[in-house]
């Protein structure tokens, strides 16, 4: 997995971090971004897009902007995703106001429908990140999910590309290692294993990483939450999860309530069989 290619999306309502981090991870990443608005110059707002191109300009990185109107029958998250498709994209950036999942159920957020729907990684800004500097730890999460996830592959090139350090994080449940002795888990597939072997991959490849593990006590989104501050971690990353129709209602996936808990940019993962194929992949 590389990540040369980045796709911005602005709205009025954006977080002013996002075009910041973008331009961050393009300038380390040696990427190109396009930045992308569905609706007129005049619903984003002449300041809005002032804003957005001055933070790409500082950085020097190579970017365009594209003003779209959404595909006809399709909502602004599915005419984003396609669009991200069609460019290639190897990442999306995106702002988000942090609002509570039942806040949000109601009224709707691109960015929690663009994480769920998105064939690449997506990296979730909210207004706290802008005030951070460049990304020097991040903290990899590893869950169940982690195994049937591109998350290993994108942590791996942005602890490379952005010399950043490495946070792997295992929060231990209090029946884990009963459920998964039940239910005959391989040992090859448990969480614990996951992280030890990726934590002598990244040291093979000469990247400075630790190991992290947590008892659940407060529920996974406290612990990552607490992990990252203890351990100064500025970027998150994550994988794609799913939970139950009542869960989400009241407190939306664990990388929902990371992010909104969280002054760290989230990049959520998606899994492996859902990432994008095809002659755009590199």
């Amino acid at each position: 997995m590389t990540m040369k290619n980045i796709i911005l999306g602005v709205d009025k309502d954006s977080s002013g971090g996002a075009a910041a981090i973008a331009a961050e991870f393009a300038k380390r990443l040696d990427a190109h971004v396009t930045v992308v608005h569905f609706g007129s110059r005049a619903s984003l707002g002449d300041d809005a897009v002032a804003e957005v191109v001055k933070s790409l300009e500082q950085s020097g990185v190579a970017f365009d902007i594209r003003l779209e109107q959404p595909t006809v029958g399709a909502t602004i998250t599915d005419s984003f995703v396609n669009m991200a498709d069609a460019i290639h994209a190897d990442l999306i950036v995106l702002g988000s106001r942090g609002r509570p999942a039942p806040v949000a159920s109601l009224f709707g957020s691109v960015s929690r429908e663009v994480v769920r729907t998105a064939h690449v990684p997506v990296l979730i800004v909210r207004d706290a990140a802008q005030q951070r500097g460049l990304t020097a730890r991040l903290l990899l999460v590893v869950t169940q999910e982690t195994l049937g996830s591109t998350e290993p592959d994108a942590a791996f090139e942005l602890a490379r590309g952005l010399g950043a350090r490495v946070t792997i994080l295992h929060v231990h449940g209090l029946l884990e290692d009963a459920v998964e002795d039940l239910l005959r888990v391989p040992t090859t597939r448990r969480p614990d294993h996951i992280a030890n072997r990726l934590l002598a991959k990244f040291g093979a490849a000469g990247i400075e990483a630790n190991l992290v593990i947590a008892d659940n006590h407060d529920g996974l989104a406290s612990e990552i939450t607490r992990a990252a501050h203890d351990a100064g971690c500025d970027l998150i990353v994550i994988p794609a999860g799913t939970s139950d129709v009542a869960e989400r209602w009241v407190l939306g996936t664990v990388d929902e309530e990371v992010a909104r808990r969280s002054d760290s940019p989230v990049l959520v993962a998606p899994p492996t069989d859902s990432a994008r194929t095809g002659p755009g992949d590199r």
